[in-house]
């Protein structure tokens, strides 16, 4: 029985695939966005470029001793700037992926 309605299942959409003839799939890092859309049999990939930037906060010396005074390094700029930069690249990539 179960059986049965499964393969009812996969054939719906089977259909739905059919009647669509365009694929996408994405892989996304903060590096880069790859996009592969598959239309009539035909492959195509495109790749978007992020502009976030790779942070190395300097800072945050202390001394020798154990317990001893340490300077604090405020990193919520560096945070503040990633999130935008984040932002930004999303609003490159959900146009190429919109209409998937």
């Amino acid at each position: 029985m179960a059986n049965s309605s499964m393969n009812r299942y996969f054939q719906q959409v089977k259909r739905k695939m059919e009647s669509k003839k365009e694929y996408k799939g994405i892989w996304i890092d903060k590096n880069k966005a790859i996009i592969i859309s598959v239309k009539n049999g035909k492959e195509e990939i495109h790749k978007i470029f992020s502009d976030i930037e790779d942070y190395r906060i300097k800072g945050g010396s202390g001394t020798k001793f154990k317990g001893g005074p340490q300077d604090v390094v405020q990193d919520s700029k560096y945070l503040e700037r990633e999130i935008h930069q984040t932002k930004s690249f999303f609003e490159k990539v959900i146009p190429e992926i919109k209409n998937a």
